[in-house]
């Protein structure tokens, strides 16, 4: 269960792999003199505006679930909800390699197929879902001007609680969305085989103990091995 900061005016309510850390980390800790922040309802506000931001609050990607926005609503009607826009393609994308890196080896259009990727990710239907909840208060942003032009979502934002904008200082570059992305597919593949984690960690510890005994690029000449090549994880 998430805990839920009933008076806040604003809740990022993400969904998953839409950027959601990035707007933890890099765009609401500019605001966070004037602006409580929260990702749990852990600690009381302390007399500020409050956020909070937690993709959480509607459930997976696999079963949105509209529960935590009703509580919201019986409380607190004139909350605004933020909510990020990711085309299907990219973000079936993204959620494919997560689901690799914690350990699943289907390929990426089998993985759809078994999680139903094009109605589950049907972002227009939780929009309108949203908007019914909160009539006028809900607020997208779309995925790639987020990660292209941040300063964009910050205003937004600022413009939402009433307070003056920032000037945003970092940005983040765009994800290289690539169909046949290698390090996935060898990732992949060593998942689907386990007994190819045992014999990679036992190359990368040769590795580590032969240059130990003599310089690397005399390692690499050995082995024909660099590095990168050599590690996956």
């Amino acid at each position: 269960m998430e805990k839920i900061v009933l008076d806040a005016c604003l809740y990022h309510v993400g969904p998953h792999k839409t950027a959601s850390t990035f707007i933890q980390k890099r765009i609401l800790p500019l605001i966070s003199d004037e602006v409580s922040i929260y990702k749990h309802g852990d600690d009381s506000p302390k007399g500020k505006i409050c956020v909070q931001s937690n993709e959480g609050l509607l459930g997976e990607f696999d079963n949105v679930d509209f529960q935590y926005m009703y509580k919201i609503r019986k409380v607190n009607p004139n909350a605004f909800i933020l909510v990020v826009k990711r085309d299907i393609y990219s973000w079936s994308k993204s959620l494919h390699k997560f689901y690799v890196k914690k350990g699943g080896f289907l390929a990426y259009k089998k993985f759809c197929q078994q999680q139903n990727i094009i109605d589950r990710l049907n972002i227009d239907r939780t929009i309108t879902a949203l908007e019914e909840i909160f009539p006028n208060r809900v607020i997208v942003v779309d995925f790639d001007q987020l990660i292209n032009d941040p300063q964009a979502t910050l205003d937004v934002i600022c413009n939402v609680l009433n307070i003056n904008t920032r000037t945003i200082i970092h940005t983040l570059k765009p994800a290289r969305v690539s169909e046949n992305d290698f390090t996935t597919n060898v990732v992949r593949v060593f998942n689907r085989f386990p007994r190819l984690w045992f014999l990679r960690n036992c190359i990368l510890k040769s590795y580590n103990i032969l240059r130990g005994m003599v310089s690397g690029n005399t390692v690499r000449k050995l082995i024909r091995i660099t590095p990168e090549r050599g590690n996956f994880g």
